[in-house]
């Protein structure tokens, strides 16, 4: 798969809070039939379950997970608990 250079972020906040997100995702590869736009998900992980990730597949090229640093200082910054739901 050889990608000329075009990617498509979505990042937030927190995509996964928009209820249409696998239906824009669809959209997207549906109008992107040669796949020459690499799709991207920067998430916080938290709300990527089993059904979240059965979802994405196929319908992105990479998720990122955003950490800022060891559960500490990332709880501090993203609140408490995130870093263990980002890992989990």
């Amino acid at each position: 798969m050889g990608f000329p250079g075009a990617v498509l972020i979505l990042t937030g906040g927190e995509p996964l809070l928009r209820g249409d997100l696998l239906e824009l995702l669809a959209g997207l590869k549906d109008r992107d039939r040669d796949h020459r736009i690499r799709r991207c998900l920067n998430t916080n992980g938290i709300l990527v379950d089993a059904a979240m990730a059965q979802g994405l597949a196929g319908l992105v090229d990479e998720v990122r997970v955003s950490l800022d640093g060891p559960a500490g200082e990332n709880d501090a910054l993203r609140g408490p608990g995130c870093f263990a739901g980002a890992t989990e």
